[in-house]
């Protein structure tokens, strides 16, 4: 059985989060179709003792109507900073707050609402590894 004092020693506490930057241009132009967004994902992240600072950004942009640029950093406290499960965890704490303001950003007049999918974090980091 597992107690308690051993879930708390990994816990994850978030202890600040905020966009560093949000950039958003637009033409004025109307999309031409639904779904044409292209939309990409980095992270980058320090570990410090017993601290992670995470840095998630994000790029959304349909060709000719806008681009969304945006840079939300998290900073993390953990028990047990080396478990392999903190930077997906901190990570899937993040996301939320970055769908919530890609959404917010694009439903603007003449600019295609974007609700992000749901995204395999496992696999964001895999493939950046490799890239």
């Amino acid at each position: 059985m597992v107690n308690e004092e051993m879930i708390l020693a990994d816990a994850l506490k978030m202890n600040n989060l905020y966009f560093e930057f949000i950039h958003f241009n637009a033409t004025g132009r109307h999309a031409d179709k639904e779904g044409i967004a292209e939309v990409g994902f980095k992270e980058e992240h320090n570990i410090d003792g017993k601290f992670i600072k995470v840095k998630l950004f994000c790029k959304v942009e349909v060709e000719n109507v806008f681009m969304l640029e945006l840079c939300l950093n998290g900073t993390f406290e953990a028990g047990n900073i080396e478990s392999k499960g903190i930077l997906p965890n901190a990570i899937a704490i993040m996301f939320p707050y970055l769908r919530a303001q890609v959404s917010l950003m694009t439903a603007q007049p003449n600019i295609p609402t974007i609700s992000l999918r749901p995204v395999n974090i496992n696999a964001l980091l895999e493939k950046q590894r490799k890239q």
